[in-house]
């Protein structure tokens, strides 16, 4: 089991907890830890030596961490005066970064910084109530998360087979049958829809889904595939969300090979991933998506499925995929 530090809120327990005289060990019972783990917060945390305070525990312990995790350059006066510069002049922390590598200092790569080394010194900047952030095109609120790789569990489903076992006739698109297919969600996280699209036709199926859950998906697909015909499903390729886990008995409920394309390789899927947007014409992101109906899902699927579409020479998808079902 790993272990993990103590929260602001158990510091807050502690300091309560002595407050009314609690001795350590039954502090260690309540909060699941060891006594080891109390004796040495009320040591390296306490104000003075009878007084403990959660809120100023918590603050002591904030500062050493960062301490710890400080890095040289982020630490370098002069080197972090040149970046808020530029900063306040609109630059971009990537613009920033490049200029220090390709021009400033060229030939001296000990003063490259790189582009996360910045944003973290304009967090930091703002967690001590600075204005850096102000200076970023939208204001830092939508830095992009970084992930190290499968921190989420995705691409470690137990016995997926990956996109590049895929038959080379999927890529190809040269016949109906080969779909895509990935879950859409709304603010809430409760509710959603279960997507499916053939990639030669753009014919699109979806379903109304209560949760996240294999078997949600798997009563999902179901629903949409019991009236296509068994000789116009060959192969599935999915997303490597949880709800695929279960990826076998998906396999079996609707007759089909299932593979999986690469983590956070939305490109791999690019048909599924422009229908997900055409529905959020009718199903927007900020719209909670557990107090929908199957009616409505099904009147925004029909809308598409008879839109006249480019790729099929203005034809439409309905039109198309059930001609080349009968032929």
């Amino acid at each position: 089991m790993s272990y993990t530090h103590l929260s602001k809120f158990e510091r807050e327990c502690i300091h309560r907890w002595r407050i009314e005289k609690i001795k350590v060990p039954e502090m260690a019972l309540r909060l699941a830890r060891s006594r080891s783990t109390i004796y040495r917060e009320l040591k390296r945390n306490a104000v003075s030596v009878r007084s403990y305070e959660g809120v100023r525990a918590h603050t002591l312990y904030r500062k050493r961490i960062r301490w710890h995790r400080e890095r040289p350059k982020r630490g370098d006066k002069q080197l972090m005066n040149m970046v808020k510069k530029r900063l306040q002049k609109k630059w971009a922390p990537q613009q920033i970064a490049e200029a220090f590598r390709r021009i400033t200092y060229r030939s001296k790569p000990s003063r490259w910084v790189s582009t996360s080394t910045i944003y973290r010194f304009i967090e930091e900047a703002k967690e001590q109530s600075g204005q850096l952030h102000t200076h970023l095109r939208r204001f830092g609120k939508h830095r992009p998360k970084r992930y190290k790789a499968g921190a989420d569990g995705r691409g470690r489903i137990v016995d997926r087979v990956g996109i590049e076992h895929r038959p080379s006739i999927v890529d190809a698109q040269l016949r109906v049958g080969d779909f895509e297919g990935d879950t859409i969600h709304g603010s809430n996280r409760k509710g959603g829809l279960a997507t499916f699209v053939d990639r030669l036709t753009l014919y699109t199926l979806a379903f109304w889904i209560p949760d996240r859950s294999t078997a949600s998906l798997i009563g999902a697909a179901r629903e949409c595939f019991k009236h296509i015909p068994h000789t116009m499903r060959h192969t599935m390729t999915a997303d490597n969300g949880p709800e695929f886990r279960n990826h076998k008995e998906l396999s079996k409920a609707i007759k089909m090979d299932v593979f999986f394309a690469h983590p956070y390789a939305s490109w791999e899927r690019p048909i599924n991933e422009n229908t997900n947007g055409l529905l959020r014409q009718y199903f927007p992101k900020k719209q909670p998506l557990n107090i929908i109906t199957q009616e409505q899902v099904q009147y925004a699927v029909n809308e598409l499925n008879h839109r006249p579409r480019k790729k099929l020479n203005y034809r439409t998808p309905h039109q198309v995929f059930w001609q080349m079902c009968r032929t």
